[in-house]
């Protein structure tokens, strides 16, 4: 698989954007700060208030994992995160930001002597 431009992803789709594909539900809401139950490790508390989710990131209290919007979705759909990456662009109808390949250093021509 080809590599990804992370960087190109975390601009394209917000982490409010991760939370509506998962469809997690906050509890509570103060500003840009989002909390409830972890979709990660599939809290089950309906007033649990361990997941907080920000435009930075988000992160689980009592998990204890956190991250950015890939690391979010890899970590709710068991993925890694280059599959994670891409499943998600897809999904939302995004061109993969795929990063350039490198160039191909050209080969050495063999000698005779190599050949034998």
């Amino acid at each position: 698989m080809r590599p990804v431009d992370f960087l190109a992803i975390k601009q394209l789709v917000s982490v409010e954007k991760v939370l509506e594909l998962i469809r997690w539900r906050p509890r509570w809401i103060e500003g840009k700060e989002r909390r409830g139950p972890c979709p990660v490790h599939r809290s089950t508390n309906p007033d649990s208030r361990s997941f907080a989710a920000s435009v930075e990131g988000w992160y689980c209290h009592t998990c204890k994992r956190g991250g950015d919007q890939v690391s979010l979705y890899a970590a709710v759909y068991e993925l890694q995160p280059l599959a994670a990456a891409v499943e998600m662009c897809q999904r939302l109808g995004l061109d993969v930001p795929y990063l350039p390949r490198p160039p191909r250093k050209p080969r050495k021509p063999r000698t005779r002597e190599e050949e034998w």
